[in-house]
Parts: structure tokens; C-alpha cells; sequence
């Protein structure tokens, strides 16, 4: 059926589980007797389809946990997709003359079928899009312009205030916003059954603080098996939580990739959330929560 509204369309496509994509090769306006190199026709279609294939491209790029934590929204597929896309095309138009150049002949095979000046440095979301980019836009207002490649390459959705629990379903949470806020964050490691007095010596919040922050919170539960950090979310200030994720085949993040991400060392990470030196192996924690500095 895809393929029919493909075919009946025109429509463009892609297969994010297969990395397949589908491109319309229809030219509607090449003249009869003009060949493949000589049509304006042609060269304008190939740099569509170059655009196009920036768009459908990045929808295979997507992590694979980003449909079921956003509850499948169009927006986020759709919009996500054409924001970065249209920085992506940006960029190529900011390219140098010769490198332009050299792209155009690879791309039309022409020597002077060049695309309009000023397409690709000002190149906008299509008409059937923009009105998607336009609340991704307004999104980053609250939690920023990195969110959105974090979400959408690397599966912290987190960062835009949704999640996938351990069972595979969406849990709503409160979104990353200004640093040095009061937000509610997933319990971190819960698994390890490990209490919660270790996060005033991780973060150094005094207990007393800590209970202070969180008198309405009932802290015990963490001395059991939590199913999830987000069936029991606590207040620490000047930290956030990071998701550890993993992937179908048993990799996942080391804590020199959470580090890098969020712009921390390895050792603050350990210290933070490890004070103890009983955490479990970072391959054991995948949809863990750990908590990073709120910088």
C-alpha cells in the first residue's frame, strides 16, 4: 500500500528498519528533445532529489527508541527530520564556489546547470512540513537546540520530557529546561537496591537537605526493587538524569560516551554516582538513570 501512494503521488520515502528509501524519478517537464545532460529539467530534478535524500536519509538515521517514547508523533518524525535537514542543507550552501562546483557536477553531470544562488544557503522547510519545523522551533525555546539531534540520533528523549520505561511503554516527565532547576528526576539505578543515602554523599546534599527536598517522596522504596527510577522520582538540585541506553544486540553507552555527551568527566560520573564503589557494571545498567552535573 506504501508503495501504491508512492507510485500515485509522488511521494518520497523511507524504511528506517530496512535503510530503505524510495525517490520519485518522474520528470514532468523534460523536453522531448533535450538529452539527459543538456535538460534544466533534469539537473533541477537531481537537486531535489539531493535534497530529498538529505530528508529521507535522516529518517534512517533516527534511533530506533524514539517513535514508541514520543508516542509516534508526527511532529517529532516529520519535524525533527526537516529541522535537521534543513540545517544539513544549509550547510552544503555555505560550501565554497569550487566546492559547489565540483558537488553540481557530481550531482547533474552538467558544467553549467547550477542551482539558484540563493537556494541552499536559504533553504526552508517545504510547504507540507514547515508547519512541523515551526513548533519543533518554538520546542527548543524551552529545552534547547541540542535536544533535538540528542533525541533524535542518540535516544535521549529525556531531554524533551518523554520516556520509554523498562517495559517499553511512554512515560511523560518533566522536560530539561533552565540549569540549576528543581525538577523531579527518575530515581537513579534503581535496581541496585543500594537506598538513597549514597546521593547526599555523591552530590553533596547534606541528608538533611536531601529529605528536606523530598519529605514528600517516599525515599524507603528505594531500599527495594524499583521496577523503573520513574515509578519513584526525587528532587536533586544542580543534577539531572541520563538515561543509559542500549541497543537490540547488548551494546550500549560506556561512561566515556555519557561523559563526552554531557560534558563531564568519567571520574565525576563514578564519584557522583558511585560513591561507594558497588555500582554495577555500565553493560548491566542499560535504561538505568545515573545523574550528571546540570551544567
Amino acid at each position: 500500500m506504501a508503495l501504491l501512494r508512492y507510485e500515485a503521488y509522488e511521494m518520497s520515502m523511507s524504511d528506517p528498519e530496512t535503510a530503505r528509501i524510495f525517490i520519485t524519478p518522474w520528470v514532468l517537464d523534460w523536453a522531448a528533445e533535450d538529452s539527459e545532460v543538456a535538460s534544466a529539467a533534469v539537473a533541477a530534478k537531481k537537486w531535489d532529489t539531493f535534497v530529498l535524500l538529505i530528508h529521507e536519509y535522516l529518517h534512517v538515521l533516527q534511533h530506533p527508541l524514539l517513535p514508541a517514547a514520543t508516542g509516534r508523533s508526527v511532529v517529532v518524525r516529520e519535524g525533527f527530520c526537516e529541522f535537521l535537514a534543513v540545517q544539513a542543507t544549509r550547510h552544503v550552501g555555505g560550501l565554497s564556489a569550487e566546492e559547489i562546483r565540483r558537488l553540481n557536477l557530481e550531482i547533474t553531470g552538467q558544467e553549467d546547470r547550477w542551482p539558484a544562488r540563493d537556494w541552499l544557503p536559504d533553504y526552508e522547510a517545504t510547504a507540507d512540513y514547515l508547519p512541523f519545523v515551526t513548533r519543533v522551533r518554538k520546542a527548543i525555546g524551552t529545552v534547547g537546540k541540542n535536544a533535538i539531534p540528542a533525541a533524535f540520533f542518540q535516544g535521549h528523549t529525556e531531554l524533551l520530557g518523554t520516556a520509554v520505561d523498562q517495559a517499553g511503554r511512554w512515560y511523560p516527565m518533566p522536560p530539561v529546561t533552565a540549569a540549576g532547576g528543581t525538577r523531579r528526576v527518575p530515581f537513579p539505578v534503581a535496581s541496585g537496591r543500594r537506598g538513597h543515602a549514597w546521593i547526599s554523599r555523591g552530590t553533596g546534599i547534606s541528608p538533611t537537605d536531601f529529605a528536606a527536598l523530598n519529605k514528600d517522596v517516599t525515599l524507603g522504596e528505594a531500599e527495594g526493587f524499583i521496577p523503573d527510577g520513574m515509578d519513584l522520582q526525587i528532587t536533586v538540585p544542580g543534577f539531572r538524569a541520563h538515561r543509559i541506553l542500549g541497543l537490540p544486540d547488548g551494546s550500549g553507552e560506556s561512561w566515556e560516551q555519557i561523559a563526552r555527551q554531557n560534558g563531564t568527566t568519567v571520574d565525576e560520573l563514578k564519584r557522583i554516582n558511585d560513591p561507594d564503589g558497588d555500582l554495577s557494571p555500565v553493560e548491566d545498567l542499560q535504561l538505568e538513570w545515573v545523574l550528571v552535573p546540570d551544567a
